[in-house]
């Protein structure tokens, strides 16, 4: 009963060990070892494909923290362009662009299964440590330029008001007062000033 040791066939392929019964296999120590390598590399395998899992996972946060932010940036800039605002609109659509090419890059290493997480790995570092943060610091730097020219501009018209713009929902202006109403007739106009520059709120 059990299994009988029997001279192993020269190849593990062997087509005789198809035609054999069960109970007939070789069991020689070579076979224990290949199967003791088979189980190995099942357990390799399997490892592996958690790890790319927790890639895959980490490449999909990436990807969309490399998008959504531009995305979001670029609706924000383009709204503030229908709103008036004419200078956000090529930041707008800068932004825009990139969510562009963002998607597209991760499309194409998509594509290519085999080295997704290399290719990932290697654009998302390209692209959202180059393209969106110098987009984002071109429209920081250009942003605060106009604001400084916008405020000396105001300055310069009247000296007792700074009028400092800002984007988005902060919009209105904050009035600054200088030399902190000394007199009654600087604090009438600069009350006069900011009800002109504040909107009114909305109920």
């Amino acid at each position: 009963a059990g299994f009988q040791r029997k001279p192993f066939p020269n190849s593990w392929f062997d087509p005789r060990l198809a035609e054999m019964p069960p109970e007939n296999l070789p069991l020689p120590d070579d076979m224990v070892r290949m199967q003791g390598t088979i189980l190995i590399q099942d357990l390799h395998a399997s490892a592996m494909r958690q790890e790319m899992s927790a890639q895959l996972f980490r490449f999909a946060l990436r990807l969309a923290a490399a998008v959504l932010l531009p995305f979001v940036l670029g609706i924000i800039l383009i709204a503030e362009w229908l709103n008036d605002r004419g200078e956000f609109l090529i930041f707008g659509a800068a932004m825009l662009a990139v969510t562009a090419f963002v998607l597209i890059r991760a499309m194409m290493a998509w594509r290519n299964n085999a080295s997704i997480w290399k290719q990932g790995e290697r654009i998302l570092m390209r692209v959202r440590g180059g393209v969106s943060n110098a987009g984002i610091c071109t429209y920081t730097a250009v942003s605060g330029i106009w604001y400084a020219w916008s405020a000396f501009e105001d300055y310069r018209e009247s000296p007792g008001v700074i009028s400092v713009r800002l984007p988005g929902t902060f919009r209105h202006h904050l009035v600054l007062i200088r030399g902190l109403f000394n007199t009654e007739a600087d604090w009438e106009q600069a009350t006069m000033q900011i009800r002109q520059h504040v909107p009114p709120a909305v109920p």
